[in-house]
């Protein structure tokens, strides 16, 4: 990761330091490095870094170092170098119930979370209107608009504008006009019935259909855990 820690070559030096007076206080408790590619389609990377933390174990040992923890795969380690489980893991966006994406996902797992809101009210506009900033999207039909009091600031990217969908009653309404930073307007046209108070679901599932962390992240261009981990603080939480 060229983040953190000592590159294998720097080993000897630390240990000589771990020996010495000014290591004295310090006691090996655990060794670990983190995989950069794991998660990525054609990793080549993930063997050639576990066989170099193979091989740094074996200078620690070498010099009488057998630290009781050795750790080694995030979440997509998890699922794609089993023989790498050591003595702990470490998942990330596992505890989600997500991934990085669904190829290096965890079988069985169930997202701990779901994003919902409600509908503040309800706009009859005509076709031509133009609709939030920037007016990039204009109406091509008589439309009823729910305004739903979510937006960036909540964690809801305006990266995807133009793009997102949300459930209501079940049924998919397009995300319609640039995203803001208190408010998104969805398309509820063809839901004639839908009322101010309906619920709104942004993540997660409502009726037979489900908004997944992988769509988001999609429709955002970013990687799921960046959705998952960027709700805001200002979004009420209930266990």
């Amino acid at each position: 990761m060229s983040r953190l820690g000592a590159l294998p070559g720097q080993l000897p030096e630390f240990l000589d330091w771990l020996e010495g007076d000014d290591g004295q206080h310090v006691r090996l408790e655990g060794v670990m490095t983190h995989f950069a590619c794991a998660d990525e389609p054609d990793d080549v990377t993930s063997p050639r870094q576990l066989e170099s933390f193979r091989d740094s174990l074996a200078v620690l040992a070498s010099r009488g170092f057998h630290p009781p923890i050795r750790h080694v795969c995030n979440s997509a380690g998890l699922v794609r170098l089993p023989h790498a489980h050591f003595d702990m893991v470490r998942p990330g966006v596992a505890i989600y119930g997500a991934a990085s994406s669904r190829e290096v996902e965890l079988p069985g797992l169930k997202m701990a979370m779901s994003v919902h809101s409600r509908i503040l009210g309800i706009r009859e506009l005509p076709a031509g209107a133009r609709v939030s900033y920037g007016h990039r999207m204009e109406l091509n039909r008589p439309s009823r608009l729910g305004i739903v009091p979510v937006g960036y600031a909540d964690g809801y990217p305006r990266r995807m504008s133009g793009q997102a969908q949300v459930l209501v009653r079940g049924h998919r309404c397009r995300v319609v006009g640039n995203i803001t930073m208190d408010v998104s307007m969805i398309d509820v046209t063809d839901l004639p019935d839908a009322r101010e108070g309906e619920r709104v679901t942004l993540l997660g599932p409502q009726g037979r259909d489900r908004i997944d962390a992988y769509e988001l992240a999609r429709w955002a261009d970013v990687i799921p855990y960046e959705i998952l981990c960027g709700i805001s603080k200002r979004v009420p939480r209930r266990g």
